[in-house]
């Protein structure tokens, strides 16, 4: 019985999708789950842009996910792509794989 009730509870944690936490002034929601975004994703939102981390260890997602929000929560230091990825790289790690997508297209190559 614990084995079906743990089968159901992934299903239905990978059927709401991924993550996204959203960092902008003006987000009505913080953080929230989005069924166009993969499960194993989180999306963060920045003024600038936005910064994608994919979770290779996905029974880690929920470890990760509250590690992000602490730490930006604390501070403004994400409220950017530029102060975000060293500071989302360095809270990952090898768990995860990070894509920058700046809103402005002379910010990309600036990433390059």
């Amino acid at each position: 019985m614990t084995v079906l009730r743990l089968i159901i509870e992934r299903w239905q944690d990978r059927r709401q999708g991924g993550q996204v936490i959203d960092l902008r002034a003006d987000a009505k929601k913080i953080v929230y789950r989005d069924r166009g975004l993969l499960f194993g994703y989180v999306l963060m939102m920045l003024a600038d842009g936005r910064v994608e981390v994919q979770v290779n260890d996905r029974d880690r997602l929920s470890e990760i996910v509250d590690r992000l929000v602490a730490a930006f929560s604390k501070s403004d230091a994400g409220t950017t792509v530029d102060k975000a990825v060293p500071i989302v790289q360095a809270l990952v790690g090898r768990d995860a794989q990070v894509r920058i997508e700046p809103s402005d297209p002379t910010a990309e190559n600036a990433n390059s």
